[in-house]
């Protein structure tokens, strides 16, 4: 139930910080706009329409978003568009700009993606949208 991203972050936070977890990588929906953003016309209708679409997991989603921005941990957030489960499909976009609506993404792509924040400490403190 809502807000799940909120409720783990709240606990999880604290957790790491006691045992000295220091890096964490989480994902969430393209549609989460964060400070730094680019200013587009996808953007605006992005802050506009989701909200409205579903205002509960958008809502979520910035709360747990200043949960992780307030805490000491080396967190990034990687923002997707919806996902698809081809396996083939390589991610064409790293950056700070929304997809286009229709946009899909490669749950397989999104791990690797992943895996390489891990692996090359990138994007620490970031929220890159990848599509």
């Amino acid at each position: 139930s809502y807000p799940i991203q909120e409720k783990t972050m709240a606990i999880l936070l604290p957790l790491m910080e006691q045992k000295h977890i220091s890096r964490l990588i989480t994902i969430t929906g393209a549609g989460l706009i964060v400070k730094g953003d680019p200013p587009s016309l996808i953007a605006t209708l992005s802050k506009i329409a989701f909200p409205l679409i579903d205002p509960y997991r958008m809502d979520d989603a910035k709360k747990q978003q200043e949960l992780l921005e307030k805490s000491t941990i080396n967190w990034t957030v990687v923002r997707t568009p919806i996902h698809n489960n081809k396996l083939t499909q390589k991610i064409i976009h790293i950056g700070f700009d929304q997809p286009k609506p229709w946009a899909t993404l490669a749950r397989k792509a999104i791990a690797e993606f992943m895996i390489e924040c891990i692996e090359q400490n990138d994007y620490i403190k970031r929220a890159p949208i990848i599509y």
